[in-house]
């Protein structure tokens, strides 16, 4: 299908993208062998999962697909279906690999370097440099619509590395970050107000069991506040109670998390794109995010009742195949000018019926005979 698509559309192959996604069952799947617990992309862990790694084009055009274990973690997969990959395309030259963060290990980007592939990753772990905020270039913004990208770029031994800061992304950042914060801080109000009202907690070892399973909790908002629980001085050692709940937040800590956010690292070896056309390449990724949305909606990904391991295989590439004849489609409306997506365009023809009538009529001469009526 990929070589046919090729030849159809002349798609070059000089990027791939790659990610991974996954599905639970109905039912236990006890006769899959693939069938497993892990964690769920759709909260569903306590289901049975299978994992399906996809490689698309910059295009949006699926490229290889396979099918693994539920509980498959991510970067395991990258340099097998790649290595698998390789063997099929029919250019010489190696493509530029773009990878998001849960599949750019240390590992697999040291296989890439090794075996001559470009690739342009997010960057896990700690920035290699002295992030800046400072002196930063915009590359797109729309006022209208609330989107600003700036970026910096920095370049350490033959390896590019692009600063970019997201307005979009800051404020879902904050936003997600404020409403964590904000059940953190009623919780501890609850349990401090609690330690002067009858049958609530009020014992000090357990008030610090619960603080500490709320710090584990909210980990991202608690390690922005020092929270201390204070004992009775004057009580029995035996049976000390707290009698106060504090907390006050980190300041520092607290304007360099806030900096931080909308921010994240792209890592490249390909130093001769600029940081516009970097930044670009790397958010092709929404393709693949996009062909998952819509196996798992419309193409029937799920729900998967099978419980035996071909049969769910099977289902599965089903519903791949249908993505590569949606593809087909949408892309070829685009081409015309048309860029509604195959979710719109069903809903619009849902409303077309096609009626067929079928009666008996007669001719001059009384002979009866049936007639067809298409309106």
């Amino acid at each position: 299908l990929a070589d046919r698509e090729k030849d159809l559309f002349s798609i070059e192959e000089s990027i791939v993208l790659y990610d991974l996604t996954n599905t639970y069952f109905e039912g236990r799947s006890a006769g899959n062998p693939k069938a497993a617990y892990g964690k769920s992309k759709e909260r569903r862990s306590d289901c049975k999962l299978a994992t399906m790694g996809l490689i698309v084009d910059d295009a949006g055009f699926a490229k290889y697909s396979k099918i693994y274990p539920g509980n498959q973690y991510e970067a395991d997969t990258f340099q097998q279906i790649i290595g698998e990959l390789e063997q099929q395309l029919r250019v010489k030259t190696k493509a530029t690999i773009v990878l998001d963060a849960g599949v750019a290990t240390k590992e697999n980007i040291g296989w890439l370097d090794e075996h001559g592939y470009h690739y342009i990753v997010v960057n896990r772990g700690k920035a290699p440099f002295e992030m800046s905020f400072e002196d930063m270039s915009i590359i797109k913004e729309d006022e209208q619509k609330g989107v600003k990208i700036e970026v910096k770029r920095y370049e350490r031994q033959g390896t590019a590395y692009i600063l970019v800061k997201s307005e979009q992304k800051r404020l879902k950042e904050a936003s997600m970050m404020g409403r964590v914060e904000q059940l953190l801080l009623d919780r501890l109000q609850y349990y401090r107000s609690g330690l002067g009202k009858k049958n609530h907690v009020k014992k000090y070892p357990k008030v610090m069991e619960m603080v500490g399973r709320l710090k584990e909790k909210y980990s991202r908002a608690a390690q922005l506040y020092e929270i201390v629980v204070i004992p009775d001085k004057n009580g029995d050692k035996d049976a000390v109670n707290a009698v106060d709940i504090r907390w006050q937040r980190k300041e520092p800590r607290y304007d360099e998390q806030t900096k931080s956010e909308g921010t994240y690292i792209l890592r490249t070896n390909r130093c001769d794109l600029t940081d516009q056309q970097i930044w670009q390449t790397y958010i092709m990724l929404g393709h693949i995010e996009t062909a998952f949305k819509d196996m798992k909606s419309h193409l029937g990904l799920r729900p998967n009742f099978h419980q035996k391991g071909q049969r769910v295989d099977a289902h599965m590439f089903i519903s791949v195949l249908a993505y590569h004849l949606m593809h087909a489609i949408e892309h070829k409306l685009r081409l015309a000018g048309d860029s509604r997506s195959w979710w719109t365009i069903k809903t619009t023809l849902r409303s077309h019926e096609r009626i067929t009538i079928e009666y008996i009529s007669k001719d001059d001469d009384g002979a009866r005979f049936p007639n067809t009526a298409r309106v």
